[in-house]
Formats: C-alpha cells, sequence, structure tokens
C-alpha cells in the first residue's frame, strides 16, 4: 500500500468527529423533545382540569351517554345547497354510514350528518330497484316510498318535546315534509332520483333535534297485499320502533375553551369514548424563519441523509381516513386511563409530530380523552444553524486535515522518489557506479538516509574501482617473483637432483606455470577492455558475417551436434565492429564446449529485425548449449569477473570470458542474458544489436 493510501486511510479516524457530532445532537434533540412533551403535557392539564371544572362542559360531557347511539354531524365552513347531490359532503372524506339491518336483498341506504351554525343536515343514499311515488288521487294511506325521522328537542326543567317528520314525495324534486304535531315551515328537503335509487337532502332546525333523532327508510312494495314493507332504520331499532340517536358534533363552547390552550403549531382535540371529535382547537404546521434558500436545501438535503443513515427509528404519522374519528393507538391507551406519549415522523422526514393524550374522567368515569400535537421539524437543531455548523464544521475539519496529510504524503512520496531516482541514476543496470551521489541537506530521517547511501556509494565507488584495476594491479606486481621462481626452478633443475627432490621441482614449475597462464588470462582480459575501448565500427552483412563464422565452427564442434541458423533473405545491415563480435562468439562458444557433453547440441541463431517492446529495434544473437542448467541462486551474476561455475581442476578459469561478452554487447549499446531452457535441458545466451537510429556516414 502506498503511503499515500496508507495516510488517507489513517484519516478515516477523523470521520468520528462528524459522527460524536451526531450523537451529541441525537442526545440533545431527545432532551429538546422531552422537555416539548411536558410542556404539552402541562399545557393539556391545564385544560383537562378547566373542563372538568366548569358546570356547563360537564353537562356536555355527562350527556353523551355510551349506551346510546350516536350520529355525528360533521361541521361545514359554509351553508350548503339542499339539491340532493353529495358535492359538498365529499370534502369530509368520511365512509358514509349505512342504515340497519344490512341485507343483499337491492335494498340499502347510508347517510351523512352536517351542521352548519344552528341547523342540520342530513344525506341520504338509497339503492332500490324499483321507486314508489305517493299518488295522493289513490288512496290518502302512506303506500309509497318514504322517510320518516321522529325529532326529539330539551326544553327547560328536563322537559322535552317529539316530533315527527316524513318524507314522501309524488315526484323528484323540492319536497314538503309533514310533521306532526304541527307542521312548521323551517324544513328543507329534496328528492334526486339516481340510477341506483334515490338520495335524499333536508335540512331542520338544531334545537330540534338536542334530544336525539330516529330516522327510518321505508320501501314500499307495488301490491302490499304481498309483502310488508322493508324498512331500514338509523341504529338497531327497539321493540321494532326506530331507536332514538344522540346527535354528536363539534362544541363550539368547548372549542372555545380549548382555544386558550392552543400553542403555535399546535392542535388540542377532545373526544369521546367512542371515538368522535367533539372538540378541536389549532392548527398544525411547522415555525419557518427566514432562511437564505441555499441553506434550506442544504437542511433538507442533510435531513433526507440522516434518515436513511443515522435517523434512529420512528413511528412514521399514522393516517386517518375520517378526521372526525379518532380511534388511535394513542387515544384508545388514554380512554384506557393511562397517560400517553408517543412521537411520529413523517414519511419525508422533514417534520416530526409530539402527542401527549390524557384521559378526561367525570364523577369516577371515563367521559373521553384530551389530545394535544405539536409539528415540528424532524430535528429540533436541524431547524436552526446548530446541527447545519456541527456538521459543516466537522467535514471541513475532515476534508482540511484529509488535503493536509495528502499533502504532507505527497511532499514525503516525492522525496523518497527524487531519492530512489538518484540512486537509479548513479548505478547502472550491471552495478557500475556512473557519477557522484546527491546528498540531501535536510536535518530529518530522509535526510540521514540520503547521507547514508551517499557514503555507501562512496564506499561501493572505490571498492568497485579496485576490483576493477585488481587484474591489472595484481599482474604487474606478480610478474616479477613469478619470472624469478621460473628461473631459479630451471636453474635448480640443471643440476642432478634426488629422485624425491626432482618430484617436488616438478610441482613448483606446474605452479609456477598456472600463475604464468593466470598473469596471461589477465594482461589479455585487460589488453581486450583497452581493445573494446578502441575498437572502430563500419558497416557488414550481420547475416553473411555469421554464416561464415559458422563454418568454421562447424570444423573444430566435430565432438558435438552443431548447428547454424539465419535468415537466408536478404541483407542484414548492422554497425558494429565485426572482430569484437567474433571474440564474443568464441567466448560463447568455448563456453558452451566446457558445459555440453559429448553429442550434445551447441546452437548458433540469428533473428531479426525485430521490434522490442521498448520501441527499439535489431537483432537477436543467441548461442544455445546442451547441459547442466544454471543455478537459482539470486544474487549471483555470472556475468561478473572472477564468477566460474566450471568444476575442473586442471584448467584456470577466472570468469573473464563472460565479463568480456558483456564488455563487448554494451559496447554495441546491447546488452546480454543467459536463460534456463528446461525442456532439452540447457541454457540459452542471447545477445541485443539494435540497430543504429540514424545511419552514420
Amino acid at each position: 500500500m502506498r503511503l499515500k493510501q496508507q495516510l488517507l486511510l489513517v484519516s478515516m479516524v477523523l470521520l468520528v468527529l462528524p459522527w460524536g457530532g451526531y450523537h451529541m445532537i441525537q442526545q440533545l434533540e431527545s432532551a429538546l423533545r422531552d422537555i416539548q412533551q411536558e410542556n404539552l403535557r402541562r399545557a393539556l392539564l391545564l385544560a383537562r382540569s378547566r373542563i372538568t371544572h366548569s358546570d356547563q362542559i360537564r353537562s356536555i360531557l355527562t350527556g353523551l351517554n355510551p349506551q346510546v347511539s350516536q350520529v355525528y354531524a360533521y361541521r361545514f365552513t359554509f351553508a350548503p345547497i339542499t339539491d340532493g347531490y353529495a358535492d359538498e359532503w365529499n370534502a369530509f372524506y368520511a365512509k358514509p354510514v349505512p342504515l340497519l339491518p344490512i341485507s343483499d336483498n337491492g335494498f340499502s341506504a347510508t347517510y351523512l350528518a352536517g351542521f352548519f351554525r344552528d341547523r342540520l343536515y342530513m344525506f341520504l343514499q338509497v339503492k332500490d330497484s324499483q321507486v314508489i311515488y305517493y299518488e295522493p288521487y289513490r288512496s290518502a294511506s302512506p303506500d309509497s316510498d318514504r322517510v320518516s325521522v321522529e325529532l326529539t328537542a330539551k326544553l327547560e326543567q328536563g322537559n322535552s318535546k317529539t316530533r315527527v317528520i316524513q318524507f314522501q314525495p309524488i315526484a323528484p324534486g323540492p319536497i314538503s315534509a309533514v310533521a306532526l304535531p304541527d307542521t312548521p315551515n323551517d324544513i328543507s328537503a329534496y328528492w334526486q332520483d339516481t340510477p341506483a335509487g334515490y338520495n335524499v337532502e333536508f335540512s331542520i332546525p338544531w334545537h330540534w333535534v338536542t334530544g336525539g333523532l330516529a330516522l327510518s327508510v321505508i320501501d314500499e312494495t307495488a301490491d302490499p297485499l304481498t309483502s310488508e314493507p322493508n324498512q331500514l332504520t338509523l341504529g338497531a331499532p327497539i321493540s321494532g320502533k326506530p331507536a332514538l340517536n344522540k346527535i354528536v358534533r363539534r362544541e363550539p363552547e368547548l372549542e372555545r375553551l380549548l382555544a386558550d390552550y392552543a400553542m403555535p403549531t399546535t392542535r388540542i382535540t377532545l373526544i369521546d369514548t367512542e371515538g368522535w371529535v367533539i372538540a378541536r382547537s389549532g392548527r398544525l404546521g411547522q415555525e419557518r424563519t427566514t432562511r437564505l434558500l441555499g441553506r434550506e436545501f442544504f437542511t433538507d438535503f442533510l435531513g433526507t441523509v440522516f434518515r436513511w443513515w443515522l435517523l434512529e427509528d420512528a413511528p412514521p404519522i399514522p393516517g386517518n381516513d375520517d378526521p372526525a374519528l379518532d380511534r388511535s393507538e394513542l387515544m384508545r391507551g388514554a380512554l384506557a386511563g393511562v397517560e400517553q406519549t408517543l412521537w411520529f415522523t413523517s414519511q419525508d422526514n422533514h417534520s416530526a409530530l409530539s402527542s401527549v393524550a390524557l384521559p378526561v374522567s367525570m364523577d369516577e368515569d371515563i367521559v373521553g380523552a384530551l389530545r394535544i400535537d405539536q409539528q415540528t421539524n424532524s430535528f429540533a437543531t436541524l431547524s436552526s444553524r446548530t446541527i447545519v455548523d456541527v456538521i459543516l464544521v466537522s467535514f471541513a475539519i475532515y476534508l482540511l486535515v484529509t488535503l493536509i496529510l495528502l499533502g504532507f504524503a505527497s511532499f514525503i512520496s516525492y522525496r523518497i522518489r527524487r531519492l530512489n531516482q538518484s540512486i537509479k541514476e548513479i548505478v547502472s543496470p550491471d552495478g557500475q557506479i556512473l557519477g557522484e551521489f546527491s546528498a540531501s541537506k535536510s536535518n530529518d530521517e530522509i535526510g540521514d538516509l540520503s547521507r547514508n547511501f551517499k557514503q555507501m556509494v562512496a564506499a561501493l565507488n572505490g571498492y568497485t574501482h579496485y576490483l576493477e584495476t585488481f587484474a591489472r594491479k595484481l599482474s604487474h606486481e606478480i610478474k616479477t617473483p613469478v619470472a624469478i621462481v621460473r628461473s631459479s626452478l630451471e636453474n635448480l633443475n640443471q643440476g642432478e637432483l634426488a629422485e624425491n627432490q626432482q618430484q617436488y621441482v616438478e610441482r613448483a614449475k606446474d605452479g609456477c606455470s598456472r600463475l604464468t597462464a593466470i598473469l596471461n588470462s589477465m594482461r589479455e582480459a585487460t589488453r581486450l577492455e583497452d581493445s573494446i575501448q578502441h575498437a572502430e565500427k563500419e558497416w557488414f552483412d550481420l547475416g553473411e558475417f555469421l554464416s561464415s563464422i559458422a563454418m568454421a565452427y562447424q570444423g573444430m564442434l566435430t565432438d558435438f551436434r552443431f548447428s547454424c541458423e539465419a535468415p537466408e533473405c536478404g541483407e542484414r545491415p548492422f554497425w558494429g565492429s565485426p572482430d569484437l563480435l567474433a571474440q564474443m562468439l568464441d567466448k560463447l562458444i568455448e563456453n558452451a564446449k566446457d558445459f555440453t557433453p559429448s553429442r550434445g547440441k551447441i546452437g548458433l541463431t540469428l533473428t531479426g529485425p525485430i521490434d522490442r517492446a521498448d520501441g527499439r529495434r535489431g537483432y537477436e544473437l543467441s548461442v544455445f548449449n546442451e547441459g547442466s542448467l544454471l543455478p537459482d541462486t539470486p544474487g549471483r551474476d555470472i556475468f561478473s569477473s572472477f564468477v566460474s561455475l566450471r568444476n575442473h581442476d586442471n584448467d584456470v578459469h577466472l570468469g573473464i570470458g563472460l565479463v568480456i561478452v558483456k564488455l563487448i554487447a554494451l559496447f554495441h549499446d546491447g546488452d546480454v542474458k543467459a536463460v534456463n531452457d528446461r525442456c532439452l535441458p540447457g541454457v540459452c545466451f542471447t545477445i541485443w544489436l539494435p540497430l543504429a537510429q540514424n545511419r552514420p556516414d
């Protein structure tokens, strides 16, 4: 792993900053939410206390008898038109309530009730396959389809007054009602035919139904002698008569009382034991502060990211199909007598709803539940500048430190690469020291390493120079002592010696001969190195040169299977020294003879011109010999001086031959390599001879 990648990995630790900032904000959010819910609870306790201590309110709540069927009247914000159409009623998003009994005989009805100011409105949808209208000229008896409504009004001192009205039209359109015991003119009704049956919409004064309402829809068949008329009632009938139903609505007195405790962006709701809303005050909403569009967008973006990444799980805001009916888990718990505290989140996670619900008791009986809701931003601190600043600062610190670390890593990597490049520039691929190493002047560890490299390169340069001149110096220094020893042995051999003395003299003469051979090899190598430096190049045909020299090798390699492969078509012009190339091949062939068994294969091959991967063009000259393989010894270069793999004791080999091969290849701007061929097996020496880029004159 690179130094930059390592430091980048280390810089990931700084991500703990935004993570820690988030958890701090989350704890602050939780604390603020607890405070918010406690404030809501206190407001709700005050409202409940006032409700339970108000005689007028107590009379309203105690009048809600859960044992009596109820009809809920939705509140209109305008006076609806009594025309038999459901246009105004669709605004409530309420589900029509069916009349009883529910059967599959094709006759059914549903109703909705509403009020506006001091009037009650009802809308009936009746499915009837055959509508029979009243025909007054035929009979005075009620033998047609009709709607009967019984109204009970509360009077002073606990008295009540009952009215019965019937809607029995002779045709669709506005209809007049017949009321008993009197026939008032304060009733508006309309009968509208539909493809499935008919609709009836009527309105009456509210004070007529303060005691309750009973309603029935009667389907009169065409032949009254064959069957009794079908009857649907509002609620289950009692003793065969329609039951009296209590009208429940949102009470203005209660809503005015709750308005005193409704804070901004809050809503207080009072329900009865059936879940019907009898009072509601306030409005849910989010307090919005003036912010820049970019910051507001960024805040929303952070909220979306946190929703999927960091936000703790919270239940979504429950939906409510009927806004006038609240039978949520929260209110069910409150009606059971348990104080409830919950909070919810919206689907887009940009807002939250804190809710508190308390039971309302009178005379030790639970008569309803009181609920307060407040809608705010899902992050109490996200809506302010705090969370945005914390996140921005955390990530800014992370990015800044990461950039500093990457910059520092780049600077360190640059210095290390420069040190590495300096070492490569002064040391050739074959280990030669090409120049003086320039050390850094910095006082850190990399500067110390650079100065240590300079000392090491200087020491290696001196040692390399010593090795390069060792053969010349040794040959010069040992030449005179060897001559003295040789002349002394010759003089000693002229006299008469005993047999055992003659044996020692012969051994000394053999040793002296070997020393002389070593000196001759050193002098030959030195002369060859000097001759290489002063050799002249010329143009010649490399293919023809190889063919002619192969004929000479054919005659001297009779004990081996020698072959030569060279291109037959066209010339192979090459700029070089044919004499040096001949000496190079002599050394390689001589080396091949020493390592090839009798009748082994020795091959000479010329390939090219070919293009190498580095873009250079030239020839490949290969010498292959069958025999033992090169040892896999790391760090051992067979093209270095005094390196020999021969195991013979009689011949003198200083490893100079392959050194000369390498020098000649370098003289022609080429290179040489030796690889094992494990198929035959054997060793192949390949010399790369590049073509001259510019043709010399």
